[in-house]
């Protein structure tokens, strides 16, 4: 597996853990909920991570345009919560993990299906 390949499934796995921190829980509940906010948080630098080591691994096997956007977003982010945690929204945190991170997991996940494709 190619190393683009290795940080996309990685973005999705841990999309799946945002999914799981925020799954059942409102806006509200999260706001009130420093630990929830901290964890999430947490993942969203793992989610930054790995979208910018996806974009430096991109290859000519798999085609990270489409989510290009969404990667460099993910990263910047990721990036602004590891140097300045408590200068950032925890709305714009509840917002990453339940809007942005869905998104994401569905295009890196449509991204590894065409990869595939194009090996078969």
């Amino acid at each position: 597996m190619s190393q683009a390949r290795l940080r996309l499934a990685q973005v999705v796995q841990v999309c799946d853990r945002l999914a799981q921190l925020v799954s059942g829980m409102s806006e509200e509940e999260f706001l009130g909920s420093v630990l929830s906010q901290s964890m999430t948080a947490r993942q969203l630098e793992a989610l930054g991570a790995a979208g910018r080591e996806a974009l430096v691994a991109e290859a000519a096997d798999i085609d990270l345009a489409p989510l290009r956007e969404d990667l460099t977003k993910a990263h910047t982010l990721g990036a602004m919560l590891l140097r300045q945690y408590f200068a950032v929204d925890p709305l714009v945190i509840w917002d990453a993990a339940v809007t942005g991170a869905p998104r994401l997991r569905s295009l890196a996940l449509a991204a590894l299906a065409r990869s595939a494709q194009r090996d078969a």
